[in-house]
């Protein structure tokens, strides 16, 4: 498969020959799964991200833990906490994934989580919102091109709380892939006629 770029500023992810792919976000955002970005404060958002930073850069080895914010020190130890509490192995950290579909992705973690391959997603909402399993299909359909090897995948989302504590929630519904191609072909058609 081809090499594909991502820029973190506009969230845009490019082939080689400049070919722009829909990120899995935006498929499920255009097709109208996700809803209601204005649930989403630039608060939370931002938030969102230096949790995500934060434990990216930690799982690196990188992170310098006396210039965290905070508001980011509890879900960074709920983060500790889910590692240390489930042995979750990190293999790959922020992986980019791409389909021959046409999307593109990160994902946050592939693991080793009891002895089975898993898909990890960070969440920092307290609320579990209905797209997070499609939003892993996605994810899924595109780690499984470039890996075919690797068999069956456990997908789940790590909710880090702003108590320091952790929820898994585990999504084994398969359709979730088909539903997720579906809201693909939408969010493409939407596009052709807009």
């Amino acid at each position: 498969m081809e090499k594909i770029n991502f820029d973190k500023e506009s969230h845009t992810y490019t082939t080689s020959e400049g070919v722009t792919l829909i990120s899995v976000t935006q498929v499920l955002t255009e097709a109208g799964v996700i809803s209601g970005g204005n649930f989403y404060t630039d608060y939370a958002c931002q938030r969102g991200t230096m949790s995500h930073l934060a434990c990216e850069y930690y799982d690196d080895g990188d992170l310098d833990e006396s210039e965290i914010d905070p508001v980011i020190i509890p879900r960074l130890e709920a983060w500790k906490k889910f590692k240390r509490e489930t042995k979750f192995e990190v293999i790959e950290n922020e992986l980019l994934v791409h389909s021959i579909h046409g999307f593109a992705g990160t994902l946050d973690r592939l693991g080793d989580m009891g002895g089975a391959t898993t898909l990890v997603d960070i969440k920092t909402s307290a609320a579990q919102a209905p797209w997070w399993g499609l939003q892993l299909g996605g994810y899924e359909i595109a780690l499984k091109e470039m890996k075919p090897d690797l068999g069956l995948i456990n997908r789940v989302t790590v909710q880090l709380l702003e108590s320091g504590e952790y929820k898994i929630t585990s999504f084994k519904d398969r359709n979730d892939k088909k539903v997720f191609l579906a809201a693909l072909a939408l969010a493409k058609w939407k596009r052709r006629i807009a």
